[in-house]
């Protein structure tokens, strides 16, 4: 059996689902099959301080455009002590919210399923034991679906999938530093900047010294030159001046900090 046929008899088997879409690349292509194949789903998109709002736009209308059912949850990890004060396993409590949350919300003969796949378990991903221990499925991950496969399965579905993945805001800052809603919102609004400007592979970071550098792949270079002296002006108002530009490839940007 094919690994498609493999993925499509899985979800059918685990029917009806609740699918945890972030918008990024992994739980839109889990998504489009779903709807692709007849599957019973419905899908459930987290919104708080971790999403831009540019982002939220982005799943709203990609879900209307593909005729998905949708639900857009409300949910703060920042309200939770253990998670806000960032530490090395923030992603393991930011997991437990967002998930219990939406346990909290479907039917109990309802699978949750997410994204992750198989290339994710070999990085740094303490949010998978929180996954595992609220018994969400996992189908990617488990039918040994890679980063690769994912993406040819996109392909073959004609759905186009971003060329830079999208963490959450969550990721931006070291470990350790604080985190308040204020502060998140004010990053995603300079992130939002140069997304909507149509820069995406790049990263805004903070630390605790007061060290803020931005990152940049060298193939965004041009465009973020274009509007630098704009953004510059948002990143003093936002208090995020002055800053530091470095480019690198975006697979050294991506997880960033998260690397045990």
């Amino acid at each position: 059996m094919n690994p498609t046929e493999t993925l499509r008899n899985y979800l059918i088997s685990h029917s009806p689902l609740a699918i945890a879409l972030s918008g990024g690349g992994d739980s839109s292509t889990l998504t489009f099959f779903c709807r692709e194949n007849g599957i019973e789903f419905s899908a459930y998109t987290f919104y708080g301080p971790h999403l831009t709002s540019y982002e939220a736009e982005r799943v709203r209308k990609w879900v209307g455009h593909n005729s998905v059912p949708h639900t857009f949850i409300h949910c703060n990890p920042l309200e939770d002590c253990n998670f806000s004060s960032n530490p090395l396993n923030r992603c393991y409590y930011c997991k437990y919210i967002l998930y219990s949350r939406l346990k909290d919300l479907v039917n109990p003969d309802t699978s949750i399923i997410d994204g992750t796949n198989g290339s994710d378990l070999l990085k740094y991903r303490p949010g998978h034991t929180a996954i595992n221990e609220l018994g969400i499925k996992t189908p990617f991950a488990s039918l040994g679906f890679h980063r690769s496969m994912v993406e040819k399965l996109a392909k073959d579905m004609h759905m186009d999938i971003p060329r830079f993945s999208r963490s959450c805001l969550f990721t931006r800052f070291e470990y350790g530093y604080h985190l308040d809603s204020d502060l998140v919102q004010r990053l995603g609004e300079a992130e939002d900047y140069l997304l909507k400007a149509g820069i995406n592979g790049f990263r805004i970071r903070i630390y605790k010294n007061g060290l803020i550098l931005l990152h940049v792949d060298p193939t965004e270079k041009n465009s973020f030159f274009g509007v630098k002296p704009v953004f510059d002006s948002l990143m003093q108002n936002l208090d995020f001046y002055p800053y530091q530009l470095q480019f690198m490839e975006f697979s050294s940007i991506s997880g960033y900090f998260d690397r045990n």
